[in-house]
């Protein structure tokens, strides 16, 4: 299949140097390559994307020149396949540069990126919003996020993303609305997916956050921190007690 034969061309283009019939081997793998893109562009375009950035890294290793008529990136994104779900199936060192392609065949691109942190793992949203920064999309994000954190809206993996880049651009929107967003956003991945919450472990054992959110609250605002740890369901007898003498 396909993937195999992407782990084949990789390997080769890391020993392009000692191959003797380089122009062979890559007319031959390159032929075979772009049949078989052409073929999953529609139904597998994440691993489409993959093999036309596989094969591009492949010929550029063995010298070879790209005939103008093979598939392109832009010949995966006239399909419109979900973004966020394309990518986060990709291999993680592929995943920055398919979102640059994407960047580079949408103009809307920053309001796609934004629309879709909420649905994506932890690596995929900070690739996300490094791409966002970089490309002058921090306000935007920041009032998307504001309104998530507001409405509880926000997911799981999107806040423990937010609570690891506590002292960032970011850092502001760290308040205590956040923290009950928070609180939320365990409960129903508890509730709904019966699964340790990555997001809930990260508050335990991550000294800095709650330091960080209460750091300038007034003393109103700290005690309804308090008041909101001692009634979650999220956390038992111990586990409170230690969230409490972060605070303290």
């Amino acid at each position: 299949g396909l993937k195999a034969r992407l782990a084949v061309a990789s390997e080769i283009t890391k020993s392009a140097r000692d191959l003797d019939d380089a122009s062979v081997v890559a007319e031959k793998t390159l032929s075979k390559l772009n049949e078989e893109i052409k073929a999953h562009v529609r139904t597998k375009p994440g691993l489409a994307l993959e093999a036309l950035m596989v094969r591009d890294d492949f010929a550029k290793a063995l010298g070879a020149e790209l005939a103008e008529d093979v598939p392109n990136d832009g010949t995966v994104w006239a399909t419109k396949p979900p973004l966020a779900e394309l990518v986060a199936g990709m291999p993680a060192t592929y995943q920055r540069r398919a979102l640059e392609s994407f960047q580079a065949h949408d103009e809307a691109w920053g309001e796609v990126l934004i629309d879709i942190i909420n649905q994506s793992p932890v690596r995929l949203v900070s690739e996300c919003v490094s791409l966002l920064a970089a490309g002058g999309q921090l306000n935007p994000l920041k009032a998307e996020l504001g309104k998530l954190i507001n409405h509880h809206n926000a997911g799981a993996e999107l806040l423990l993303w937010l609570a690891k880049d506590k002292t960032g651009d970011f850092a502001e929107i760290l308040t205590s609305e956040t923290f009950g967003a928070m609180l939320s956003a365990i409960e129903r991945e508890t509730s709904d997916e019966k699964r340790a919450c990555k997001l809930r472990d990260f508050l335990l054992t991550d000294g800095g956050i709650l330091e960080e959110i209460t750091k300038d609250a007034d003393i109103g605002i700290v005690k309804d921190i308090t008041r909101a740890i001692q009634m979650t369901t999220c956390f038992e007898g111990m586990d409170k007690r230690s969230l409490l003498g972060k605070i303290v």
